[in-house]
């Protein structure tokens, strides 16, 4: 061992080796957006623009003010100003007709709430968005408007939500969600070290004509079980949600290695 290597103490190391970690999970993590950037023709500069527009919405969301996210960026106000209206003007629409109403449906699931506890829960959403948010749920009769109690409170109508849907719109937020879930994913196995987050990938051939097996295995054997299971969770308050991603595709037999 070096002498340089003797004076890091055992701390040092471990920041090391959390450092070293970090940069190795954000390395995987970007490599999925270069290649779909590269699959796209999306240059270098118009992709380092999208970074900062979905970087300035992470901390948003975290409830920090222009003051504070110029501060993290390393950016004027102005700038900040400008990031916010971009994310407002090109990027609210999933945001607002998706991704807001399954985050209010998902805290449901959990337990009924009344639009004061969600408005106070939800506090980094705009009012108006979260009211916006509940009458397209009732609109949809994913939930309802529980008024037998002293104060109202809303509930969900079903106990799994598919998230499908056949416009562009549905189909982002539920990519938001997919990747929500990955993220939850990475950080629980990574950085907290807490083994109940699952992740595993299968590869293996298939014929054709029993690709739609697959697709009858969700909705006749996965669906049931995890509807029985969060049944049973309801009035039991050691009960932990969980959000559950599935997801495959054909392999790409034409793709270079790795």
């Amino acid at each position: 061992m070096s002498k340089k290597s003797e004076r890091i103490s055992g701390g040092d190391m471990q920041d090391m080796e959390r450092a070293e970690i970090a940069h190795r999970v954000l390395f995987s993590l970007l490599g999925v957006i270069a290649k779909t950037s590269t699959l796209l023709g999306i240059s270098l500069k118009d992709l380092t623009s999208l970074v900062r527009v979905v970087y300035f919405r992470e901390l948003r969301s975290q409830g920090l003010s222009n003051a504070d996210i110029a501060s993290v960026l390393e950016v004027s106000e102005r700038t900040v100003k400008n990031l916010s209206r971009e994310l407002r003007e090109s990027y609210s629409i999933p945001e607002q007709e998706h991704n807001l109403p399954v985050e209010i449906e998902f805290m449901l699931w959990r337990a009924p709430m009344s639009r004061a506890r969600l408005h106070q829960v939800l506090r980094a959403h705009a009012a108006s968005d979260i009211d916006d948010a509940l009458e397209r749920l009732l609109a949809e009769e994913r939930i309802v408007l529980d008024d037998a109690l002293a104060t109202p409170v809303y509930r969900p109508t079903m106990s799994v939500n598919a998230l499908l849907g056949p416009d562009w719109v549905k189909r982002i937020g539920a990519l938001n969600s997919l990747v929500g879930n990955l993220f939850d994913t990475v950080r629980q196995r990574f950085f907290e070290e807490d083994e109940r987050a699952f992740a595993r990938t299968l590869s293996f051939t298939i014929l054709p004509e029993k690709l739609e097996a697959l697709t009858q295995m969700f909705w006749n054997q996965m669906v049931p079980t995890i509807s029985e299971l969060d049944q049973e969770s309801h009035e039991d308050e050691r009960a932990h949600g969980i959000k559950m991603t599935l997801f495959w595709a054909l392999m790409d037999t034409k793709a270079p290695p790795e």
